[in-house]
C-alpha cells in the first residue's frame, strides 16, 4: 500500500518522524473553543477533500517544497510556513512511501489501533481513545509522545475520523478544542496540529 498525509504542528514540536506517509503539513487557526465544520469539534467532509487530493500528488513540481530524503520507495519533503508571524520557525512536512506486502487493512490497522501504537513507534508513550462525538464517527485521541533531554516531553488531543472510498482509506486529524483532557504538569501541550493520511493499494496488488 501507498501511505500519504496531511499533518500540521504546534510551535513547540519538531520534525516528525514517521515509518510511512506522503505526509504533508499546514497550519490551523482557531480561536480557543472553537468549533470546526461539524459544530461539535468533529471532522467534516469538507476537510476530506484535501486528504484525497493527495493521491497521485508528489508535490516535486513545486519549488516551495525541500526534498530532505529520497529512498527510492520512500520520499520527505519540508516547507516554511511564512504566513503569519507567530509562527516564525514553523515546517510543514510532507512524505510518501510504499510499502511493500502490506495491505490495506493491515496499514490502516496499524495507523488507527491505539493498543498497538507504541508497538511499532518508538517515539509515542501512550495513546487511547477518550471519546466518541455526537456525530458517531469522530474520535477523541490523547497522545504522549517522548523527546530527547533536555526537551520536554509532548502531547496532543486531536478528533480523529477514517472513511473509506475510492478503494482506499483516508484520515483526518486535527487538534481538539481545549478542556477535554487534562494538562499534566512537565509536558507541553501541542495546540495546533493537523494531519491528513490517504492510504491506496497498489495496482498490482502487492503493497
Amino acid at each position: 500500500a501507498a501511505l500519504r498525509g496531511l499533518v500540521a504542528w504546534g510551535r513547540y514540536s519538531r520534525q516528525p518522524r514517521t515509518f510511512v506517509s506522503v505526509l504533508k503539513t499546514k497550519q490551523t487557526r482557531r480561536q480557543d473553543g472553537e468549533d470546526g465544520p461539524c459544530g461539535d469539534g468533529g471532522v467534516s467532509e469538507i476537510e476530506f477533500e484535501a486528504c484525497e487530493s493527495l493521491v497521485g500528488d508528489t508535490g516535486r513540481q513545486d519549488a516551495r517544497w525541500e526534498l530532505m530524503s529520497d529512498k527510492g520507495s520512500s520520499q520527505m519533503w519540508r516547507r516554511k510556513v511564512i504566513a503569519e508571524s507567530d509562527a516564525k520557525g514553523q515546517w510543514v512536512y510532507r512524505a510518501r512511501a510504499v510499502l511493500e506486502g502490506e495491505g490495506l487493512d493491515s496499514v490502516l490497522e496499524a495507523l488507527t489501533n491505539t493498543d498497538i501504537r507504541t508497538e511499532w513507534d518508538s517515539h509515542c508513550a501512550s495513546m487511547r481513545r477518550v471519546s466518541l462525538l455526537g456525530d458517531g464517527v469522530t474520535e477523541v485521541i490523547y497522545s504522549s509522545v517522548r523527546f530527547p533531554f533536555p526537551l520536554c516531553d509532548r502531547d496532543y488531543v486531536f478528533y480523529r475520523r477514517l472513511v473509506r472510498r475510492q478503494g482506499g482509506g483516508f484520515m483526518v486529524a486535527r487538534s481538539a478544542r481545549k478542556g477535554l483532557v487534562a494538562e499534566v504538569e512537565g509536558v507541553v501541550r501541542v495546540d495546533n496540529f493537523e494531519s491528513h493520511f490517504a492510504v491506496v493499494p497498489r495496482g498490482d496488488g502487492k503493497g
